[in-house]
């Protein structure tokens, strides 16, 4: 069972995004449950749904750098890159290798 309310007659004057709060604790411990449920279900995926290739832009963001500085590092061969179009593509592979610091297997595409 739920009830609509007013929020501007609550005391912090806030309110569910729909307007609509469940009207006993047990639908609270209801609602919980299940995003509960979902939240375990998302981390039961784990590292499959992480991306296999990185734009310069989500690399720049990891490493915490420019993305001038990333391409600069692939032209340097410092960090394996292939063009696609206009634009580099690092595989996950080649981040890891770049982040350990191995540098002896950079073939990168110039």
């Amino acid at each position: 069972m739920t009830a609509r309310f007013d929020a501007s007659r609550t005391p912090g004057g806030r309110a569910a995004a729909d307007g609509v709060v469940p009207a006993t604790l047990e639908a609270v411990v209801m609602q919980l449950r299940a995003a509960l449920a979902i939240a375990e279900a998302a981390l039961e995926k784990g590292p499959a749904d992480q991306p296999t290739v990185y734009t310069v832009s989500d690399v720049a963001c990891i490493v915490g750098c420019s993305e001038e500085t990333i391409r600069r590092r692939i032209h340097a061969g410092q960090l394996d890159a292939v063009t696609s179009g206009a634009r580099w593509l690092i595989s996950a592979a080649a981040l890891d290798r770049y982040l350990s610091g191995d540098r002896s297997s950079s073939t990168s595409a110039a």
